[in-house]
Protein backbone atom coordinates (compact mmCIF):
# COMPACT_ATOMS: atom_id res chain seq x y z
CA UNK A 1 0.00 0.00 0.00
CA UNK A 2 1.51 3.51 -0.86
CA UNK A 3 0.81 6.65 0.99
CA UNK A 4 0.72 10.02 -0.06
CA UNK A 5 -1.65 12.02 2.78
CA UNK A 6 -1.79 12.32 6.08
CA UNK A 7 -4.09 9.47 7.42
CA UNK A 8 -4.82 9.45 11.43
CA UNK A 9 -3.65 6.15 12.72
CA UNK A 10 -4.76 6.22 16.39
CA UNK A 11 -8.09 5.12 17.74
CA UNK A 12 -9.06 2.16 20.00
CA UNK A 13 -10.83 -0.77 18.80
CA UNK A 14 -14.43 0.84 20.16
CA UNK A 15 -13.35 4.06 17.89
CA UNK A 16 -13.04 5.82 21.02
CA UNK A 17 -9.79 7.66 21.40
CA UNK A 18 -10.51 9.59 24.60
CA UNK A 19 -9.90 6.95 26.96
CA UNK A 20 -7.16 6.91 29.56
CA UNK A 21 -5.65 3.63 28.08
CA UNK A 22 -5.16 5.24 24.60
CA UNK A 23 -3.41 7.99 26.37
CA UNK A 24 -1.25 6.22 28.10
CA UNK A 25 -0.41 4.16 24.82
CA UNK A 26 -0.03 7.32 22.57
CA UNK A 27 2.64 9.11 25.54
CA UNK A 28 4.86 6.20 24.85
CA UNK A 29 4.39 6.24 21.23
CA UNK A 30 4.94 9.58 21.06
CA UNK A 31 8.07 9.63 22.82
CA UNK A 32 9.48 6.56 20.84
CA UNK A 33 8.59 8.62 17.73
CA UNK A 34 10.35 11.74 18.64
CA UNK A 35 13.83 10.04 19.21
CA UNK A 36 13.38 7.75 16.01
CA UNK A 37 11.97 10.65 13.54
CA UNK A 38 12.98 13.97 15.72
CA UNK A 39 15.66 13.71 17.69
CA UNK A 40 16.61 17.05 17.62
CA UNK A 41 13.19 18.03 19.29
CA UNK A 42 14.21 16.19 22.54
CA UNK A 43 17.08 18.15 23.45
CA UNK A 44 17.48 18.45 27.13
CA UNK A 45 15.30 21.23 28.98
CA UNK A 46 12.45 20.43 26.70
CA UNK A 47 10.98 17.99 28.86
CA UNK A 48 13.09 15.15 28.26
CA UNK A 49 16.02 14.01 30.53
CA UNK A 50 18.86 12.20 29.67
CA UNK A 51 21.60 9.72 31.03
CA UNK A 52 24.54 7.12 29.74
CA UNK A 53 23.81 3.54 29.57
CA UNK A 54 26.97 2.11 28.47
CA UNK A 55 28.78 2.75 25.86
CA UNK A 56 26.53 2.39 23.23
CA UNK A 57 23.09 3.23 25.04
CA UNK A 58 21.49 6.69 26.29
CA UNK A 59 18.22 6.81 28.15
CA UNK A 60 15.76 9.89 27.91
CA UNK A 61 13.02 10.37 30.79
CA UNK A 62 10.00 12.07 29.27
CA UNK A 63 7.40 13.61 31.12
CA UNK A 64 4.50 13.05 29.03
CA UNK A 65 1.49 13.15 31.26
CA UNK A 66 0.18 10.92 32.25
CA UNK A 67 3.56 8.50 31.82
CA UNK A 68 7.17 9.21 32.03
CA UNK A 69 8.39 6.62 29.95
CA UNK A 70 12.23 5.97 29.34
CA UNK A 71 12.97 5.35 25.96
CA UNK A 72 16.44 3.56 25.83
CA UNK A 73 17.46 4.42 22.00
CA UNK A 74 21.15 1.96 20.86
CA UNK A 75 23.76 2.40 18.20
CA UNK A 76 25.55 -0.95 17.22
CA UNK A 77 28.49 -1.66 16.09
CA UNK A 78 27.31 -1.00 12.56
CA UNK A 79 25.61 1.91 13.17
CA UNK A 80 22.25 0.82 12.94
CA UNK A 81 19.66 2.83 15.35
CA UNK A 82 16.81 0.55 17.66
CA UNK A 83 14.82 2.70 20.57
CA UNK A 84 12.31 0.63 22.98
CA UNK A 85 10.54 1.28 25.92
CA UNK A 86 7.88 0.12 28.06
CA UNK A 87 4.53 1.61 26.41
CA UNK A 88 1.41 0.94 27.62
CA UNK A 89 -0.72 -1.09 25.73
CA UNK A 90 -2.53 -4.54 25.12
CA UNK A 91 -1.87 -5.78 21.70
CA UNK A 92 -2.83 -9.65 22.63
CA UNK A 93 -5.98 -7.88 23.08
CA UNK A 94 -5.80 -9.01 27.33
CA UNK A 95 -5.16 -7.05 30.11
CA UNK A 96 -3.20 -3.25 29.62
CA UNK A 97 -0.10 -3.48 31.01
CA UNK A 98 3.52 -2.18 30.27
CA UNK A 99 4.48 -3.98 27.23
CA UNK A 100 8.29 -3.59 25.34
CA UNK A 101 8.09 -1.64 22.25
CA UNK A 102 10.03 -0.65 20.06
CA UNK A 103 11.43 0.91 16.21
CA UNK A 104 14.39 -0.67 14.36
CA UNK A 105 15.67 1.66 12.05
CA UNK A 106 17.24 -0.38 8.99
CA UNK A 107 18.46 2.56 6.88
CA UNK A 108 18.68 5.79 6.58
CA UNK A 109 18.84 8.28 4.13
CA UNK A 110 19.63 12.12 3.18
CA UNK A 111 16.42 14.55 1.47
CA UNK A 112 17.42 17.78 0.94
CA UNK A 113 19.36 18.72 4.80
CA UNK A 114 17.34 16.24 6.32
CA UNK A 115 18.54 12.75 7.25
CA UNK A 116 15.73 10.40 8.35
CA UNK A 117 15.21 6.79 8.83
CA UNK A 118 14.31 5.55 5.17
CA UNK A 119 13.40 2.09 6.64
CA UNK A 120 12.22 1.03 9.54
CA UNK A 121 10.11 -1.45 11.78
CA UNK A 122 7.95 -1.25 14.95
CA UNK A 123 6.47 -4.18 17.16
CA UNK A 124 5.31 -5.18 20.61
CA UNK A 125 7.39 -6.89 22.55
CA UNK A 126 10.86 -5.70 21.46
CA UNK A 127 14.15 -7.90 21.82
CA UNK A 128 12.24 -11.02 23.08
CA UNK A 129 11.19 -14.15 21.12
CA UNK A 130 7.92 -12.78 20.90
CA UNK A 131 8.76 -9.40 18.89
CA UNK A 132 7.36 -9.38 15.62
CA UNK A 133 6.82 -5.83 13.70
CA UNK A 134 3.28 -4.60 13.26
CA UNK A 135 4.22 -1.76 11.24
CA UNK A 136 7.01 -1.38 8.56
CA UNK A 137 7.96 1.35 6.69
CA UNK A 138 9.74 2.90 3.66
CA UNK A 139 10.32 6.32 3.19
CA UNK A 140 10.94 7.07 -0.57
CA UNK A 141 10.48 10.74 -0.74
CA UNK A 142 10.39 13.80 1.82
CA UNK A 143 7.61 16.85 0.70
CA UNK A 144 8.62 20.10 2.60
CA UNK A 145 5.38 21.86 1.57
CA UNK A 146 2.38 21.69 3.74
CA UNK A 147 0.15 23.69 1.46
CA UNK A 148 -0.33 21.00 -0.25
CA UNK A 149 -1.59 18.70 2.60
CA UNK A 150 -3.74 21.64 4.10
CA UNK A 151 -7.75 20.46 4.75
CA UNK A 152 -10.44 23.03 4.31
CA UNK A 153 -13.54 21.27 6.34
CA UNK A 154 -15.46 22.78 8.88
CA UNK A 155 -14.47 19.55 10.97
CA UNK A 156 -10.77 19.75 10.88
CA UNK A 157 -8.62 22.53 11.61
CA UNK A 158 -6.18 23.26 8.05
CA UNK A 159 -2.68 22.24 9.41
CA UNK A 160 -0.29 24.80 9.31
CA UNK A 161 1.35 26.62 6.07
CA UNK A 162 4.95 26.24 7.49
CA UNK A 163 6.12 23.48 9.43
CA UNK A 164 7.96 20.01 9.71
CA UNK A 165 8.46 17.95 6.50
CA UNK A 166 5.91 15.95 6.02
CA UNK A 167 7.20 12.19 4.87
CA UNK A 168 6.36 10.11 2.03
CA UNK A 169 6.66 6.54 1.76
CA UNK A 170 4.60 3.16 1.60
CA UNK A 171 4.20 0.32 3.96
Amino acid sequence: MRSTELTPVTGDRKGDAEDANTARSAAGRAALESVVFAPSMVLLGRGVSWRAKGEDAIVGRFDLPPERPDVWARIDEHGRRSVRALRWGNPARGAFGYIACGCEVHAERRFGGLMIPSRSSVGWWFDTPRYAPFFRARIDSVIQDWGRFRRRSPSRPALPRSGPPCARGSR
